[in-house]
């Protein structure tokens, strides 16, 4: 959405605490299965991890739960447009912030990216 396509492994959702298992059901409407969680991580994020199997492909999906760390890139939300359809994303600032936070050598990298896009 912000200007650096690459192939990733799963997909992040932000989620409030109390709308987890609502997100999850919706999920496993689509042929998700709970497949980990909660996991912590060293920021203090918590997900809850779904996946399919389709056509051969695994899909994941990382429900990130929204807590007082993520709570700036949930206020940052805004809607963007893609093809017909309207998402609701977080800011790019909020984006970055994220990556910097998890501190992974791809996520670094990621944010180098879009840095370089300012330049």
């Amino acid at each position: 959405m912000w200007g650096v396509p690459r192939a990733t492994k799963d997909i992040d959702l932000l989620v409030l605490p109390d709308a987890i298992e609502r997100a999850k059901e919706a999920a496993a409407r689509r042929g998700f299965v709970r497949s980990a969680g909660p996991i912590r991580f060293r920021d203090g994020v918590s997900i809850e991890r779904v996946r399919r199997v389709r056509d051969g492909a695994l899909l994941t999906v990382d429900f990130m739960l929204v807590n007082e760390g993520l709570s700036a890139a949930w206020a940052s939300r805004i809607q963007l447009r893609a093809a017909e359809h309207s998402l609701t994303v977080v800011s790019r600032d909020a984006l970055m912030a994220m990556k910097l936070a998890a501190a992974r050598p791809q996520d670094i990298a990621d944010v180098e990216k879009l840095q370089d896009l300012d330049r």
